[in-house]
C-alpha cells in the first residue's frame, strides 16, 4: 500500500467491511456528488467488492446525490 488516497480508500472499505459490519448489513457510503460516483465506486472494486450497489436521487434542492453499499456476503448470497 502506498500514500496515494485511492488504496487508503479502499483499505478502509474492506476493514470496515470485515471488521464492523455484519454480515447480513451493509455499508453504506454517501452522500457521493455525481461527479465522484465512478472514483467511490472504483475504490469499493479495489477493495475486492465485484458489484457495488449505487443509488443516486434528488435531494430537498433537486441536486443529485448518490450512496453506493455493499454487504460482506460475496455477491451470489447477497440476494438470499
Amino acid at each position: 500500500m502506498t500514500d496515494d488516497p485511492r488504496w487508503r480508500e479502499a483499505a478502509l472499505i474492506a476493514r470496515l467491511l470485515r471488521d464492523a459490519v455484519e454480515l447480513e448489513g451493509r455499508l453504506l457510503v454517501g452522500p457521493v456528488y455525481p461527479a465522484d460516483v465512478a472514483a467511490t465506486l472504483r475504490a469499493f472494486v479495489d477493495a475486492g467488492i465485484a458489484h457495488p450497489g449505487v443509488v443516486t436521487a434528488a435531494d430537498r434542492n433537486g441536486k443529485a446525490r448518490g450512496v453506493v453499499w455493499a454487504s460482506p456476503k460475496p455477491s451470489a448470497e447477497a440476494g438470499r
